[in-house]
């Protein structure tokens, strides 16, 4: 009956074949899950539970091998953009340039092993955190048969050795170590906030009342691994382990989600695929041209060589790099852990955020907000009747009933007389929904004090408490509760009933039938307070242009209701400042070729400008002056790319408008006086630099002024062009 078991719309969502059978195990009568599974209700033998584990595997969530760790770096650098790179350095080895084809070689490796080592720390923080829980399961191991005593026992095991056909006990604080079908239980509630998300604990019971409408997470006779028992006690029979639980195949399902699917890396690729296919035309055509001009093909190949490496960027993949590794650096001093590097992008190029409510915006507590009498007004008396109920009672208590008895102390509120004291007790059953206390006070007076769900408690209520006075419940008063009851629901929260009676002296034995001709004395309000981080979060979420979305397994009016409190408005189109951060975007291949065709032309067209200059008015464009050309096109380069570098920042006046960040800015303006300090200082000779004439400046500067000039309305052009697409 293994089952492999994952929510409908999930890459592991189950087949109408496997969905049947986890029903079935869900509504099967017991002892034929037993004949199903081949197991028995005093347990397996160790014998048995050994055959089935090598058969079903260890009960644990699937693990990265140790050795695919190292492959991180190989991974990372087996993508069309490196392969370009690793192509133009085996042509710069073919064509003899060694020094070429190590520089790019070096930003490949690089690249690779910067990611790797990153990536590497993370898993083995994330690797260090897991072994630091131990869980382990009660499970009840019968001897085998021919054994002197066969005679079940209950042994503690890890949850690993668990097996398909286990049979295992549940108590208050155990994790749900498989998924299971319960066999007895016993005032049992489990909080699936692992799966769900919802904080309130579900009743769970061995008995199957008909099949639950709204799928397999609320079926009562079935418990699942990840969830934890809040109160009560089970015993249960595992039907599914490891990868093949509903908790399994939901991590294995985020596990592969970003397999090959990395937005980041899709882009890179696509990015290098456009290189490679510009490179595969432009380095045949360049070769054929120049060999045909000039008869001299080896120098041909070298030009068509260098042609095709001035068009690639051989150091982005390690700028991006860099660039992700510094940011989970950053996140690692706020105590996130990266594990892949590609997610700070991902990150970053956030546009929606779908959310949790129950513990993201919320506080995942719940607290006493309102004690109210009938009539909707704030009533003390209701609130002492709730707590000499929570106080009195002698069962494990409930969220609630803590709730209830530490609001007292919160708000400084009176608590009645502690001299009351428990007579009798009827018990919270699934049937009735509501507990009942009978108390006796010092003076010898009884009373009956019942707290529950308002709809059960109202059904037992004949007379209502308005203003100190009790007159009949009758149909129209009724109907005005409910809809006071209905208001405090549309405001996000949780209503419990609160009637009492008098109990004559002379009764000694109490039960269900008393629970009846009560006087309904009000209400309690719980709720689960809004974080206090939450509403800045969401405000800084807005402001940088992410729509948030709440995703909730609570009504629609609850879920409004907390938005609300945390000044979220339904969901919409939120307005920010055509910038990056506050609009972020994805990398668009589109946009990068755009502007390849855009802004290449004119780059070409000012170079064609500036090697007139440098060769019929300065007359420079010689082999004697080789020297001097060089460093007039090394100034002239710096600084058309330090301005491509700031235009590229906004379709307005850079450094007027917009301003890029100080560490761009500096290492802008360091590269560029560094490039025009070289031909003047002692390291010119060496790099085979001299100073460019005094006119050269004049003339430069007119160039840089025609250029941002042509280029301001170019990138106007691209903006409107991304902003389309």
């Amino acid at each position: 009956m293994q089952q492999r078991m994952g929510m409908r719309g999930s890459p592991r969502a189950l087949s109408p074949a496997e969905s049947e059978r986890l029903a079935h195990g869900a509504r099967w009568p017991i002892e034929r899950l037993f004949a199903e599974l081949h197991a028995q209700g005093q347990g397996l033998t160790e014998r048995e539970a050994k055959a089935r584990a090598r058969r079903y595997g260890s009960n644990a969530l699937p693990r990265e091998p140790a050795w695919y760790r190292w492959l991180r770096p190989l991974r990372s650098i087996a993508s069309p953009f490196n392969l370009l790179l690793a192509l133009l350095a085996v042509l710069a080895w073919i064509a003899d340039d060694a020094r070429a084809a190590a520089v790019i070689g070096a930003m490949v490796l690089l690249s690779g092993v910067l990611r790797g080592v990153q990536e590497l720390r993370a898993q083995t923080a994330l690797t260090r955190l897991a072994r630091l829980v131990h869980s382990t399961a009660t499970v009840l191991r019968r001897a085998p048969p021919r054994a002197a005593e066969a005679r079940a026992g209950a042994i503690e095991l890890p949850m690993e050795a668990l097996v398909p056909g286990d049979v295992v006990l549940l108590a208050a604080g155990d994790i749900v170590p498989a998924d299971c079908r319960l066999i007895e239980s016993r005032q049992l509630f489990v909080a699936q906030a692992s799966l769900t998300g919802e904080s309130m604990p579900v009743e769970k019971n061995a008995f199957f009342s008909g099949p639950s409408a709204t799928g397999l997470l609320t079926e009562p006779t079935l418990v699942f691994q990840g969830t934890t028992v809040v109160s009560g006690a089970a015993s249960a029979l595992v039907l599914a382990t490891g990868r093949s639980t509903l908790f399994g195949s939901l991590a294995m399902s985020a596990g592969t989600q970003h397999s090959g699917s990395d937005p980041l890396q899709q882009e890179m690729n696509r990015i290098g695929l456009l290189l490679l296919g510009i490179a595969s035309v432009m380095l045949p055509l360049v070769f054929l041209i120049n060999g045909l001009l000039r008869g001299d093909w080896p120098e041909a190949f070298l030009f068509a060589l260098s042609v095709a490496v001035g068009l690639t960027p051989e150091m982005l993949p390690m700028v991006v790099t860099a660039a992700l590794a510094k940011g989970a650096v950053d996140l690692s001093g706020q105590k996130v852990v990266v594990r892949r590097l590609d997610a700070i992008q991902a990150l970053g190029a956030m546009d929606v955020l779908c959310i949790d409510k129950t513990g993201t915006l919320t506080e995942d507590r719940i607290v006493q907000d309102r004690h109210l009498d009938a009539a909707g007004g704030e009533s003390d008396q209701v609130f002492q009747l709730a707590w000499l109920n929570s106080r009195n009672q002698t069962g494990l208590r409930s969220a609630l009933d803590r709730a209830v008895l530490s609001h007292a102390d919160a708000r400084a509120l009176a608590v009645p007389d502690l001299n009351w004291r428990a007579l009798d007790e009827i018990p919270f059953d699934f049937e009735r929904r509501r507990l009942s206390v009978v108390l006796e006070g010092q003076g010898g007076e009884r009373r009956l004090v019942c707290k529950g769900a308002v709809e059960e408690v109202l059904g037992c209520c004949t007379m209502v408490r308005l203003a100190g006075v009790e007159r009949p419940f009758d149909e129209a008063e009724r109907a005005a509760v409910r809809a006071r009851v209905s208001v405090l629901e549309q405001d996000g929260l949780r209503v419990v009933a609160i009637a009492d009676r008098a109990i004559e002296r002379s009764q000694v034995r109490f039960g269900r039938d008393d629970e009846a001709n009560l006087t309904l004395a009000g209400f309690v309000a719980f709720l689960d307070p809004p974080r206090d981080t939450a509403a800045p979060a969401l405000d800084a979420l807005a402001a940088h242009g992410v729509r948030t979305i709440v995703l909730t397994g609570d009504s629609q009016t609850v879920a409004a209701s907390v938005c609300a409190r945390v000044g979220l408005q339904s969901p919409s189109i939120l307005t920010g400042v055509p910038e990056l951060v506050p609009a972020p975007r994805r990398w668009d291949p589109g946009e990068f070729r755009r502007f390849m065709l855009m802004s290449a032309p004119v780059s070409s067209f000012f170079d064609l400008l500036a090697f007139g200059v440098l060769a019929w008015v300065l007359q420079v464009a010689t082999t004697e002056h080789q020297a001097l050309f060089q460093s007039a096109w090394l100034m002239l380069g710096l600084a058309t790319q330090v301005l491509v570098v700031q235009l590229l920042r906004a379709p307005e006046l850079p450094l007027r408008h917009q301003r890029a960040a100080w560490p761009v800015t500096l290492a802008s303006l360091a590269v560029l006086l560094v490039g025009w300090w070289l031909p003047f200082g002692p390291l010119a000779a060496i790099f085979g630099l001299a100073p460019p004439p005094d006119a050269w400046f004049a003339w430069m500067l007119l160039l840089l002024g025609g250029y941002l000039l042509v280029m301001m309305p170019v990138r106007r052009r691209l903006a409107a062009a991304a902003r389309q697409s």
